[in-house]
């Protein structure tokens, strides 16, 4: 989901770009003065008349001057519509420059935080052939997690991938306390985003245990992480939020 939005935000933007380039160009073309090319041809001829001895250095060069006087009137004051055509590039050029920051806080908001891939979650559901398979998986899982205490070392790895299976069921609360019991044992930063993500996904805003688990994964990141920026976007507006409520 995050790469079609981001090939769609930047179709979004070079769309009017290439528009304004080729109207550009298209109008260059059509306000182009031909008394410009006529002088260029001219000085051409002159060049290789005076090359092959047609005419004298004298008058070769009165010549040759009259001629560059004349192109450098002819190209000296642009066209009016050639002027209204760059102004035009540049207001669309400025317009799509102001849509990038716009189109990432959108594409942020949809797909929340895109870095964040080992245990997301699709609410989406199975589909009705692979409905079976999962039951029975998770049915298995259910049985081995029965005999587990939290001191074996299979029970956090057990319970990732009964959260992950949950997940792809459709099943987030039970997904959310899956991942819950295999953070207490072993906790990484990552997994609680991921905690952290859903649960906010599933309340509509950031919650208070949401806001913890920001505050934890923050707190563990390296300071090279890819997501600090989005979780401290998280934290602020979880902030915002709670000063809002509370009385």
């Amino acid at each position: 989901m995050f790469f079609f939005g981001f090939l769609l935000f930047t179709l979004l933007i070079l769309i009017p770009l290439g528009l304004s380039f080729w109207r550009r160009a298209t109008i260059q073309r059509q306000t182009q003065d031909p008394a410009a090319d006529f002088y260029r041809d001219q000085l051409k001829s002159l060049q290789k008349d005076h090359q092959a001895r047609l005419i004298d250095d004298t008058h070769y060069e009165a010549a040759r001057l009259e001629a560059q006087r004349h192109l450098l009137d002819s190209t000296a004051a642009p066209p009016e519509a050639g002027l209204s055509g760059r102004r035009a590039h540049f207001l669309i050029t400025i317009s799509s420059l102001l849509l990038i920051p716009i189109l990432a806080l959108l594409l942020y908001s949809v797909n929340g935080l895109p870095f964040l891939s080992s245990q997301s979650a699709d609410t989406r559901g199975p589909t009705p052939s692979l409905a079976q398979s999962s039951t029975t998986l998770l049915e298995d899982l259910n049985t081995k997690l029965a005999h587990l205490s939290p001191q074996d070392p299979h029970y956090a790895a057990l319970h990732l991938k009964r959260g992950q299976l949950e997940a792809e069921m459709g099943l987030t609360d039970q997904t959310i306390l899956d991942w819950k019991a295999a953070l207490d044992v072993s906790f990484t930063a990552e997994l609680a985003l991921n905690i952290a993500e859903l649960e906010t996904r599933n309340a509509g805003h950031v919650t208070a245990d949401a806001l913890s688990l920001y505050h934890r994964a923050l707190a563990t990141a390296p300071p090279n992480a890819p997501w600090r920026l989005a979780v401290e976007a998280r934290i602020a507006a979880g902030e915002h939020e709670k000063d809002q409520t509370e009385p």
